[in-house]
C-alpha cells in the first residue's frame, strides 16, 4: 500500500514538473504618451486580470508618459494584447 501511493505522488509531482515546463511566454512592450499615477496603478490592475497576462510592469516617465510590458502566455496572447490597446497603449516594435 505504501509503494502504491508512492508511486502515484511521484507520478503525480512529474506531470506538475512536465505542465509547469511547458507554460511558455512572451513579452510584449507598450507606450503611453500620458499616464498619471492614478491611471498607471489602474491600468496595471486592469492587466493583471486579462486571460493569460501572466504579470505587468508599468514604468512611469518623467515627461508622463509610461512604459508597460506585459508577460502573456504564449498560447493565450490575444487578451492582454488587446486589453493593453484599449487601455491606450501603442505596441513598442523592436
Amino acid at each position: 500500500m505504501l509503494r502504491t501511493a508512492l508511486s502515484s505522488i511521484l507520478a503525480l509531482s512529474v506531470t506538475l514538473v512536465i505542465a509547469a515546463c511547458g507554460a511558455r511566454t512572451v513579452l510584449f512592450t507598450y507606450t503611453k504618451p500620458q499616464a498619471s499615477d492614478a491611471t498607471v496603478i489602474r491600468d496595471r490592475e486592469d492587466m493583471l486580470r486579462a486571460s493569460g497576462v501572466t504579470r505587468a510592469t508599468i514604468t512611469p516617465k518623467a515627461d508622463g508618459s509610461a512604459i508597460l510590458e506585459i508577460e502573456v502566455k504564449e498560447t493565450n496572447q490575444a487578451p492582454g494584447m488587446e486589453a493593453a490597446q484599449r487601455l491606450g497603449y501603442t505596441r513598442v516594435k523592436l
